[in-house]
């Protein structure tokens, strides 16, 4: 069953509201309050004592400390990029060198990395 059956409208009649502004704005808002309450309703799980809720919570407000992956992956560029300086000290093509470098810095350069704390960095 569709959204449009199950509230009883066409689905043509859908798509012509699509088109209007005023439909749209209010979609997103009821969006916009939905996410609102589902927020609402995770912190209050995470703060009675839901673990998941909590660990979520944790991961989505505080990735640099609490996501294990941004870490780990932190890491790995920080790999990478020894193995780059190290290969240049091996004197190998700058060809090969800047190809290597590239990559890694095009990858930690993305969003979400530029915050990820040392291990030793942990609050």
């Amino acid at each position: 069953m569709s959204a449009a059956q199950a509230a009883g409208v066409h689905r043509d009649s859908i798509r012509r509201w699509l088109l209007e502004p005023s439909f749209e704005a209010e979609i997103e808002a009821q969006r916009g309050a939905l996410v609102q309450r589902l927020v609402g309703a995770l912190e209050h799980a995470g703060i009675s004592g839901n673990v998941a809720a909590s660990i979520f919570l944790l991961k989505s407000l505080s990735p640099d400390v609490f996501d294990e992956r941004l870490r780990l992956e932190k890491l790995r560029h920080r790999h990478a990029l020894e193995l780059v300086e190290a290969r240049a000290r091996a004197g190998l093509p700058e060809e090969d060198q800047i190809m290597r470098f590239e990559l890694i810095v095009g990858e930690y350069g993305q969003p979400g990395f530029e915050n990820v704390p040392e291990p030793h960095e942990r609050h």
